[in-house]
């Protein structure tokens, strides 16, 4: 079932608060609203919101203030905060407000197709956070489930089956998965991944892991040099293609987690390129970034976001204001690779997990074996005292007792 979406509308404009809600619940979100930044974050703790559209200039506390307390609470990392704002629209305002930690920022008037496009986008990044999270949650049941197998196991000496709690015979592996819960995870040696690989080129990157990957897409190539330097600068490592065709070209060997693309492009368009992404299940953490100095109606950019962009900036662009956006991005960007690197981390505690239980088996199983070889030569010397197996015949499982 699709994970529900709540959204924290904060607006003193009773009006414009009721318009948005009146909207987004026609698009299926769980939607409140609070009049102010202080009640807000009353609403915040009882109502739990994914994501918060707040105007910026209000009573009390504004979108500002609002956004730094959320980002500084480190319960509410996982909430997407967008200021909405019909005043502060200039460049220099949504780059302040970006800088404040907004998520996104979007300047009315904005048509309701456009406003829920770009409520989709962000939806689609919490979606797959929340992927990320569940998946952690999957693997920390499974590890506070496992069962250590310890103790001896009564097993056949020819068929190796296993003999249960209640007599019967099982397989090893069948009488493993319900011991240790071990089912519960799959993967795939270094050795047999080698072989998987052997007719695949695969590049490795040599690079700091925080720094952020960006693919720049433009025909234009004052563009490309321009946009390349000032993301240079910022920190970032940026490759560049010409049109989509190249883009995807570069893809495999560069990895970028972010793409910024303009729209209008020979070969392959942005908006193609985008749905090629989006389409891919290797690139599933991908983030695609639509700027454009053409196609900048509200529809135009409505269509791209409904292509599956991430975002959407109309060209001209302040650069301040470009890399606050970038900025933006990448905290998303680094919140996903955390939980990526958390599930990693605790694949790997079950991996070890599933190998301590296996060894454990395989250690039990040795010695009934050597105990076994051992009744058998002190059984052909004639020796008296030896330890053996026995049928046991009122016991669940068998003993080692003297003979």
């Amino acid at each position: 079932m699709d994970q529900i979406i709540k959204i924290l509308v904060v607006d003193d404009d009773i009006d414009v608060a009721r318009g948005t809600a009146h909207l987004l619940e026609k698009a299926s979100y769980v939607i409140a609203t609070a009049p102010n930044g202080v009640v807000a974050l009353d609403t915040l703790a009882t109502f739990q919101p994914q994501l918060v559209l707040t105007d910026r200039d209000m009573p009390a506390m504004d979108g500002i203030e609002l956004c730094r307390r959320i980002k500084g609470n480190p319960a509410l990392a996982d909430v997407l905060v967008v200021i909405v704002s019909a005043t502060y629209t200039e460049s220099e305002h949504q780059s302040d407000g970006l800088d404040a930690g907004a998520d996104g920022y979007i300047a009315r008037p904005i048509a309701n197709r456009e406003l829920v496009a770009r409520v989709e986008a962000f939806v689609r990044i919490l979606r797959l956070k929340h992927i990320l999270r569940e998946k952690n949650d999957e693997l920390r049941d499974a590890m506070a489930n496992v069962k250590v197998l310890s103790g001896l196991l009564p097993i056949c000496s020819g068929c190796k089956q296993i003999r249960d709690d209640k007599r019967y015979w099982r397989q090893v592996e069948s009488y493993i998965m319900d011991h240790s819960e071990a089912s519960f995870t799959h993967g795939i040696c270094p050795k047999c991944m080698k072989k998987l690989n052997a007719n695949m080129e695969i590049h490795e990157l040599q690079m700091n892991p925080d720094q952020i990957r960006i693919l720049i897409v433009d025909d234009d190539d004052d563009v490309l040099r321009g946009t390349t330097h000032l993301l240079t600068q910022a920190g970032y490592i940026t490759a560049t293609a010409r049109n989509g065709v190249e883009a995807l070209n570069v893809m495999p060997a560069f990895r970028p987690q972010l793409v910024l693309t303009d729209r209008d492009m020979p070969a392959m368009d942005g908006i193609e390129l985008c749905r090629r992404i989006k389409g891919n299940s290797a690139l599933p953490d991908v983030l695609v970034v639509i700027v454009s100095a053409v196609y900048t109606e509200s529809e135009q950019q409505s269509d791209g976001l409904d292509a599956g962009a991430d975002g959407y900036i109309a060209r001209p662009v302040a650069n301040r204001e470009l890399a606050a956006r970038v900025r933006a991005f990448a905290r998303i960007i680094h919140l996903s690779n955390l939980l990526r690197q958390q599930t990693e981390e605790l694949q790997a505690l079950n991996d070890d997990l599933e190998r301590f239980n296996r060894l454990a088996v395989d250690r039990e199983l040795r010695m009934i074996e050597l105990k076994r070889e051992l009744n058998k030569l002190y059984g052909r010397l004639g020796e008296p005292p030896c330890y053996v197996i026995a049928e046991d015949k009122a016991e669940d499982r068998e003993s080692l007792v003297p003979k």
